[in-house]
């Protein structure tokens, strides 16, 4: 979470307090951290889609894993192999 919060100070941007709130008391529960951050970033793209927005791109700090779930949880699969 440290690392989400320093991204964002240097892209102008801000984490709202709420989200902050969920991250607290986790600093050594890295699990429950990944599991809470697939959750907001699959509801703010549920929601990003009901008002038209079809395209996006992940800053996960290279958690691979967390784009692989959050996209599966969101119904995006690799196709098959042929």
């Amino acid at each position: 979470f440290p690392q989400l919060i320093q991204f964002a100070n240097v892209c102008g941007a801000s984490v709202p307090r709420r989200v902050q709130e969920m991250f607290e008391g986790l600093d050594d529960d890295e699990r429950t951290r990944n599991l809470i951050a697939a959750n907001i970033a699959i509801e703010q793209v549920r929601q990003l889609r009901i008002h038209g927005v079809e395209q996006f791109h992940f800053y996960t700090l290279n958690r691979a894993r967390l784009t692989f779930a959050i996209c599966h949880a969101l119904g995006l699969r690799p196709a098959k192999a042929a």
